[in-house]
């Protein structure tokens, strides 16, 4: 990488300590760039010593950006889940990163009746750098997120390889995932998935007048009050009607 005029290549933490050390202070953009290595050469050397750390500092990046705690718990478990089963995924053949996106989208599709892009759309998300499951909802995360344990399940039970197989029991997991939705469905009597986003959740609320409070599982707008015992409190969220249906992969 270029900063100022100098190119930074493969440089130690010392390194970066002497690089910023010795950058004029005239330079005032290049000084905060390399203040900025520092603090990130840092960072990296103390996840390496407790990789815990990487997890508290995702978690305190999502709950910056208003989202609860409940929230952010089942989107690391997530996190998990497809880290998971793309393991398992490589392990078993899957070569290159459009079988990735295949085996994804055919999850999805199975799960939700709509494939990534398609969800993206729907989801009214047009940039590139959103990822899809910051803007799903507590139900929508954990269905994801089964859908892709069951899948990992299948693969090993079944001792799938290549892709024919794999894609198989993506899209048997991807039934199982569409059987739940709708058994939830029918008992809580709207759609488990939303058209719009966390900013369309946060617009809303922003919209209401002299809202109820009451406990919540999704983002939160920033604000929020928290009561004591760590609950998140924010206005209920209106369910948007819609039909059900990521390599930007979820």
């Amino acid at each position: 990488m270029t900063v100022g005029k100098r190119t930074v290549q493969g440089l130690d933490f010392e390194s970066v300590r002497r690089f910023v050390e010795s950058i004029p202070a005239a330079d005032r953009d290049a000084q905060c760039v390399g203040k900025w290595l520092l603090r990130a050469a840092r960072e990296r050397l103390e996840e390496e010593q407790n990789p815990e750390l990487a997890v508290l500092r995702t978690r305190r990046l999502y709950e910056q950006k208003g989202y609860s705690r409940r929230w952010v718990d089942k989107r690391l478990r997530g996190v998990s889940a497809r880290h998971e089963l793309t393991g398992e995924w490589f392990k078993r053949g899957a070569s290159d990163s459009e079988q990735y996106r295949a085996l994804t989208n055919a999850l999805m599709n199975g799960a939700f009746g709509m494939e990534v892009e398609q969800y993206r759309q729907f989801k009214k998300l047009h940039k590139t750098g959103e990822h899809l499951r910051d803007h799903m909802a507590d139900l929508e995360l954990a269905l994801t997120a089964l859908g892709e344990t069951v899948a990992v399940e299948l693969h090993r039970d079944h001792d799938s390889r290549g892709y024919e197989q794999l894609e198989a029991d993506v899209k048997a997991a991807g039934e199982v995932v569409a059987r739940t939705k709708a058994e939830i469905e029918a008992r809580v009597g709207r759609p488990v998935v939303r058209s719009g986003n966390h900013r369309d959740w946060w617009a809303g609320r922003g919209r209401q007048t002299n809202p109820r409070p009451r406990s919540v599982s999704g983002p939160v707008a920033p604000g929020t009050v928290r009561p004591e015992g760590g609950k998140d409190t924010s206005p209920e969220t209106p369910a948007t009607e819609g039909s059900a249906g990521e390599k930007q992969v979820a």
